[in-house]
């Protein structure tokens, strides 16, 4: 049985010399992923910069697997939902940074759950959480919305329905 790859890290490669003595390369910052390496143009010095490099490879490496295969409901993290409909749909939008607010709110809530948790109960959950039931029912259009685009394109075979609370009334 194959041994499982080491996640990505952050390894200082060391200065390189000729047969000389002279200095051919300096100490810098590399990112090692499944035998590849990917420089940072972070010098040794330059620790917090490599730090960033590392964190903006992995967020590019897992934006690249949200939009790959159909996947099954339990498999498919609401997270990659919403950053996708984010990504796609939200700069479209008359008021980006009020959607992108509303995506915060489903984020802190939802983040860590799968399209299958979804259900009537855990809908009526986070209306109490949210205290405001308008804004709660703005915020689930939000979340129905993005499920909708995820199924569009192609990345989920299931449209999962979201229970929504009632209108509040007109003032």
């Amino acid at each position: 049985m194959p041994r499982k790859a080491d996640k990505p890290r952050l390894w200082l490669r060391p200065a390189r010399y000729d047969a000389k003595g002279q200095l051919t390369h300096a100490a810098n910052w590399i990112i090692k992923d499944c035998g590849r390496q990917f420089h940072t143009g972070c010098g040794a010095s330059d620790d917090r910069g490599a730090e960033k490099a590392l964190a903006d490879y992995l967020a590019q490496k897992h934006a690249a697997g949200i939009t790959t295969g159909i996947r099954s409901l339990a498999a498919i993290p609401i997270a990659d939902v919403v950053t996708l409909y984010g990504r796609n749909v939200a700069p479209k939008h008359a008021r980006p940074h009020e959607t992108g607010a509303r995506l915060d709110q489903l984020l802190n809530y939802f983040g860590t759950m799968s399209l299958a948790d979804i259900s009537g109960e855990l809908c009526r959950a986070y209306v109490r959480h949210r205290g405001s039931q308008a804004a709660a029912r703005r915020e689930l259009e939000e979340l129905r919305a993005a499920i909708n685009h995820h199924h569009r394109e192609g990345l989920c075979s299931v449209k999962v329905a979201i229970p929504m609370p009632t209108r509040c009334e007109a003032r």
